[in-house]
């Protein structure tokens, strides 16, 4: 409850710069994966058969991994979301606690 408080508590600008701040880079995020989507959607021929000969390639190289090297290549490639996930969770928690 002291969360929602708290929320209620900020000024209206504040509560549309922090919807701003979250939404926008999501927005931006899924903008930038629909764009590579559609790149990929429009090659063909040598082009094509190239980019699905490397993700076949990454596909095996994943399956040989045991769990701890997947674990650790899947860290290494989401680690700004990791930095920001460890960021957000402590500050939720202390938020709802304290």
């Amino acid at each position: 409850m002291r969360a929602s408080t708290f929320y209620k508590a900020l000024p209206i600008p504040l509560k549309a710069f922090a919807g701003v701040v979250t939404i926008l880079p999501c927005i931006s995020i899924s903008a930038e994966k629909a764009g590579e989507a559609y790149e990929r959607s429009q090659w063909s021929g040598i082009g094509k058969r190239e980019l699905d000969l490397q993700e076949k390639r990454e596909q095996e190289r994943l399956e040989a991994l045991g769990t701890s090297a997947r674990v650790k290549d899947w860290a290494g490639r989401n680690r700004y979301g990791i930095i920001a996930g460890g960021y957000v969770y402590p500050s939720n928690f202390r938020m709802r606690w304290n």
